[in-house]
């Protein structure tokens, strides 16, 4: 079925913090990305995680004695010029968006801690934005920084508060989506005398949620119950910026997409025991 083009479509990205990130279900999204034609991809931040070089690794060298930073941004690389050549194999106009999240930020953090190399380590040069025509919008350097498109804002998030939609919304007072707490949450908010709602809605997560049983890196999680949600958003903004957004929640690596279609990573399978886990009527 070909696209309306009246509607711009985007697809959005939730806290992936690679190395830590989930191999399989990314794949599974990636692949859903490439049977569509986008107008835009947003990142939410946290696309890298640098425990290498952030403050609760200091003074423990075993927790990241075999880690290296080059091999995060091989991988981040990597990423990105694969969703950039699919974003605009159909649309060669397509733009990607990065928003700089916590995470991202340790490494400014480094460089201000040993800024001789500043000029060298910066999140743009590292992972060559310019080479894939990506644009980075340094959120967490500047909470003024945003991204919108037709009436929805893009951010990492600020709050992690049990109530933290409500607080988003509240704050912004704007419909506000953002990544940040790895759940899924949603609230709305009336606003003035004609009646309007916006929502604030976090967009869950797709990092490895048994990272912390990976050795060092989110060893705050190992053996901790945790309420992190694997998903990503597309929305479908109409000529007057109104917008539809679905959230797709993925299990055990696999969804069902919005327009009704079964994705699983092609690594998924061994990672959760082995077997085809497509409901019946999905088998093909």
């Amino acid at each position: 079925m070909a696209t309306d083009r009246r509607f711009r479509r985007w697809i959005v990205l939730p806290d992936e913090q690679i190395p830590f990130h989930d191999v399989a279900s990314i794949d599974a999204v990636e692949r859903y990305m490439a049977d569509h034609r986008w107008d835009g991809c947003i990142s939410l931040g946290d696309f890298l995680d640098f425990n290498e070089i952030s403050r609760w690794v200091q003074g423990k060298p075993r927790q990241y004695a075999s880690a290296r930073i080059a091999d995060s941004i091989k991988v981040a690389r990597g990423a990105l010029k694969r969703r950039t050549s699919i974003l605009r194999k159909r649309n060669p106009l397509a733009r990607y968006v990065l928003i700089q999240g916590n995470h991202d930020a340790r490494v400014e953090e480094f460089i201000d801690q040993h800024p001789y190399f500043e000029g060298l380590l910066e999140f743009q040069t590292l992972l060559g934005l310019k080479e894939y025509r990506v644009e980075w919008v340094p959120y967490w350097s500047d909470n003024r920084q945003k991204v919108k498109v037709g009436k929805a804002t893009f951010v990492h998030g600020l709050r992690t508060n049990k109530y933290h939609a409500q607080a988003m919304v509240s704050s912004y007072g704007r419909n506000i989506f953002y990544g940040h707490t790895h759940d899924v949450q949603e609230f709305g908010l009336l606003l003035g005398d004609n009646a309007y709602t916006v929502v604030g809605k976090s967009l869950g997560c797709l990092c490895d949620p048994n990272a912390g049983d990976l050795g060092s890196g989110m060893r705050y999680i190992r053996g901790k119950p945790q309420n992190w949600q694997q998903a990503f958003g597309v929305f479908h903004f109409w000529p007057t910026g109104q917008f539809n957004e679905y959230t797709v929640k993925v299990f055990d690596h696999a969804f069902v997409s919005p327009e009704g279609k079964w994705y699983q990573g092609r690594e998924g399978i061994g990672r959760v025991g082995g077997g085809d886990r497509r409901p019946r009527q999905a088998r093909g």
